[in-house]
């Protein structure tokens, strides 16, 4: 299983991903991001380190998809596999989180990867981080809606 799925919206696209750890689903969710903007395979041959930091769960998810956004919009970057640790107290500010990140990936080649959509941003409209199922055995949910 890929570990996320496409849902239905009306005018943008919304995404649910999961994974047995928070990190897990944060990548099934950038992985479904790159699955909305272009197809084709993606080759895991660059590796590009990612930093965000957030008061919460909500936003360092919103966070670390916008600046996956970025570096696809500024820098033609795909990315196919994600490596990532959210941790959180002496390391940071005081009630704040924080994500690092390897990405990897390669520059988008429009002879190899065709376009499906352009994504502005993810947004916070319809926004759900949850966990499911009891206790450690629980999986995390997350929904978003993309702006198209």
């Amino acid at each position: 299983m890929r570990g996320y799925r496409f849902l239905d919206h009306t005018a943008d696209v919304g995404l649910e991903a999961s994974g047995e750890t928070l990190e897990e689903a944060f990548g099934n969710a950038a992985s479904g991001l790159f699955a909305l903007i272009a197809e084709g395979p993606v080759a895991p041959v660059d590796e590009v380190r990612v930093e965000v930091a957030a008061g919460d769960l909500e936003e360092l998810l919103v966070r670390w998809l916008n600046e996956l956004l970025y570096l696809h919009d500024t820098e033609r970057r795909l990315f196919s596999r994600f490596s990532l640790h959210i941790f959180s107290g002496e390391r940071t500010a005081p009630a704040s989180l924080k994500l690092e990140a390897r990405a990897f990936g390669e520059k988008a080649d429009p002879g190899r990867h065709g376009r499906l959509r352009e994504v502005k941003a993810a947004t916070y409209h319809g926004l759900r981080l949850d966990r499911r199922g009891p206790g450690a055995s629980g999986r995390y949910l997350i929904r978003v809606i993309f702006d198209v």
